[in-house]
């Protein structure tokens, strides 16, 4: 994309619209931007897949990502530390 308007935007996997994260000019070049998991109306989403889509004039981007909760990565490690001790023990 070259410098003009952009938009990028979170949605989730029914298709609705999360969270805009970014609209407005923006310089050519490589950029950057960390979403919180948080919504529009700034709550906490669950964890789970979304979409981005990045649009810039004719320019449209959309991509999957993850989101996963530290909770839920505690969890996962949490699981597998235990299969290990099993496993060690037995």
């Amino acid at each position: 994309p070259k410098n003009d308007i952009v938009d990028l935007s979170i949605y989730n996997i029914k298709g609705q619209k999360v969270k805009s994260l970014y609209s407005g000019p923006a310089n050519k070049g490589k950029h950057s931007l960390i979403w919180s998991g948080n919504n529009t109306n700034n709550k906490q989403v669950g964890s789970g897949i979304y979409f981005y889509k990045l649009q810039s004039g004719s320019f449209v981007e959309s991509k999957k990502m993850l989101l996963m909760k530290s909770t839920t990565i505690l969890k996962i490690f949490e699981k597998l530390l235990k299969i290990m001790l099993f496993l060690f023990l037995v």
